[in-house]
């Protein structure tokens, strides 16, 4: 592949960590899976490792999950062992069928948990990341033609890799908290599970 077009994903996770911890939240996880971690190169968990460990003290870290299959498929035991041991009070996430997991489980977002999404196109939560999937479309349209009038033709000497700034997207399913945390997850523990 010579030229690539993307969101800046790992900024893509950051700015939603950035978010949530804004809005009030303290205990926030990240779920993926293997699948989409192999298909971004580990970007967005990059990016929500990076922030969390900028704002988290190291022992109240939370490990990211990273579901074995896809969320149709995936045991929902994987899941509910994660969300009793971590607690979190918020989750960012990459999977699309997060919602209908947690739904499985008992879990109602966002009164058990809120939750944003790594793209508010395909990941079915309201709040989360645009991806900006037309200004991508755009660059890589502009960079053609630059390429064209400029009478560059072949193969270039490198591959190149533009990122396309993201933006985040308020909505229902990470709504910013209005009671300091304690009295709303009875000392800051989520009830996801509880």
């Amino acid at each position: 592949m010579l030229f690539r077009f993307v969101s800046d994903q790992s900024e893509g996770a950051a700015l939603a960590f950035r978010r949530a911890w804004n809005f009030g939240y303290r205990r926030i996880g990240f779920v993926t899976s293997e699948r989409f971690e192999r298909n971004t190169r580990g970007n967005f968990r990059a990016g929500f490792l990076r922030q969390q460990s900028d704002y988290v003290a190291r022992t109240a870290r939370l490990e990211p999950l990273v579901l074995s299959q896809e969320a149709a498929s995936a045991p929902l035991g994987e899941l509910r062992t994660w969300l009793r041991r971590a607690r979190p009070d918020a989750v960012i996430s990459s999977v699309a069928g997060l919602r209908g997991m947690l739904g499985r489980l008992g879990v109602v977002v966002p009164r058990d948990l809120a939750v944003a999404g790594t793209s508010v196109l395909d990941g079915n939560f309201a709040a989360g990341i645009n991806q900006r999937c037309e200004e991508i479309g755009a660059v890589a349209v502009r960079t053609l033609a630059g390429l064209i009038q400029q009478g560059q033709v072949g193969v270039p000497a490198s591959a190149q890799r533009i990122l396309v700034e993201p933006t985040w997207v308020d909505g229902d399913s990470l709504p910013p908290l209005k009671a300091p945390l304690a009295s709303r997850h009875g000392g800051g523990k989520s009830r996801a599970l509880a």
